[in-house]
C-alpha cells in the first residue's frame, strides 16, 4: 500500500489550498472528499431560466424555507441540514456541499482584506481582544492568495480597507449602484467597488465573466474562483486538477484518526459511503490535515 506524506480530508477552501501548496512543494499528498467530482456543464444550472424549472427556481414549497443558499438551482449540490443533521452537542445547523471544491463552488466571491482595526480591536477600539498577529504580518499572504485566486478590484486608499493585488479592474457599477454612489457623495459617504474573485478580464487561462447568471448557483463557464471548475495552475482557491500526481479520492470520508506515534489514520475506502458494506482502508500518513465539516 502506498504511503503518503500527508492526507488532507476535505477539498473545500481549506483542504484544497493545503493540498495544492503541499503538492507543489513536492509532498506526496492524498486528498479525500466525501462528495463527488462535479461536472460544471451538467451539475450547474447557470443558463437555466426560472420558468424552465418546475418551481421557478425556488424549489418545492416548504422544502427549503429559511435554508441558506439552497434552492432549485442548488439542491442537487447541498445536503439538507434538516434531513442530514450536523452531529454535535448542542446541535449545530450547518449547510454542507459535499462535492470536490466544497462551497467554493457557490461562494459569493467577495474578497476584502481585513484592516488594522479588525486585527487590534481592543487596543485600537476598546472592545474584544487583539489578534496575536497584525495586518502587516498577514499582508504578504493576502498577496499570495489574491494572485492565486484572481481578484478584480481597484485601489481606493481607504482607511481599514487595504488595497490588494488585482488581476483586473473592478466590474462596472450597475444603475442602482451609480444612483447610490451619487446620493451618498452628497453626504460625504464613499461607495467603493467590490473586490471580487470574478474575472473582469481574462486571467491565467480563464476568460472574463460575461454576467450570465448568479455566482451563488455555481459557474459553468469558469469565470469565477472555485476549486472544482478550473484547470489553470493558479485558479480558484485551489486548482485540484493541477495537483497531479496528487490523487483525489471522492466519496471517501474518515471514520477515525489516530494521533499516537506510529499509528495509522483509518479511512473509508473510495466509494464506500454509498455502499452498505462500508469497506475500509488504512493509510499511514506522516501528517493528517482535517479540513472538512464531515
Amino acid at each position: 500500500m502506498k504511503k503518503y506524506d500527508v492526507i488532507v480530508v476535505g477539498s473545500g477552501a481549506g483542504g484544497a489550498t493545503a493540498a495544492w501548496v503541499l503538492a507543489t512543494r513536492g509532498a506526496s499528498v492524498l486528498l479525500l472528499e466525501a462528495g463527488r467530482m462535479l461536472i460544471p456543464a451538467k451539475d450547474f444550472k447557470t443558463h437555466t431560466w426560472p420558468w424552465e424549472l418546475p418551481f421557478r427556481g425556488e424549489g418545492k414549497p416548504g422544502a427549503y424555507d429559511g435554508l441558506w443558499k439552497i434552492n432549485e438551482y442548488t439542491d442537487q449540490l447541498y445536503t439538507n441540514p434538516r434531513q442530514e443533521k450536523y452531529r454535535s452537542d448542542p446541535e449545530f445547523h450547518w449547510t454542507r456541499l459535499r462535492a470536490v471544491g466544497g462551497r467554493t463552488n457557490t461562494w459569493g466571491r467577495a474578497c476584502f482584506r481585513h484592516g488594522s482595526l479588525d486585527f487590534k480591536t481592543k487596543s485600537m477600539q476598546g472592545f474584544g481582544e487583539d489578534w496575536p498577529i497584525s495586518y502587516d504580518d498577514l499582508a504578504p499572504w493576502y498577496d499570495k492568495a489574491e494572485r492565486l485566486t484572481g481578484v478584480c478590484g481597484e485601489a481606493a486608499n481607504y482607511f481599514n480597507m487595504p488595497d490588494g493585488i488585482y488581476a483586473g479592474p473592478a466590474h462596472k457599477p450597475r444603475c442602482t449602484e451609480l444612483f447610490l454612489q451619487s446620493r451618498a457623495a452628497k453626504i460625504g459617504v464613499p461607495v467603493l467597488p467590490e473586490r471580487t474573485a470574478v474575472l473582469s478580464v481574462a486571467y491565467d487561462g480563464r476568460p472574463a465573466c460575461y454576467y450570465c447568471g448568479a455566482c451563488g448557483n455555481g459557474c459553468d463557464v469558469r469565470r469565477v474562483s472555485a476549486a472544482s471548475t478550473s484547470s489553470s495552475p493558479s485558479c480558484a482557491v485551489c486548482p485540484i486538477s493541477s495537483c497531479a500526481p496528487t490523487p483525489s479520492r471522492t466519496r471517501s470520508s474518515p471514520t477515525r484518526t489516530d494521533s499516537r506515534a506510529g499509528s495509522r489514520s483509518s479511512m473509508l475506502s473510495p466509494g464506500s459511503i454509498t455502499k452498505p458494506s462500508r469497506a475500509r482502508s488504512c493509510w499511514p500518513p506522516v501528517r493528517s490535515s482535517l479540513a472538512a465539516s464531515c
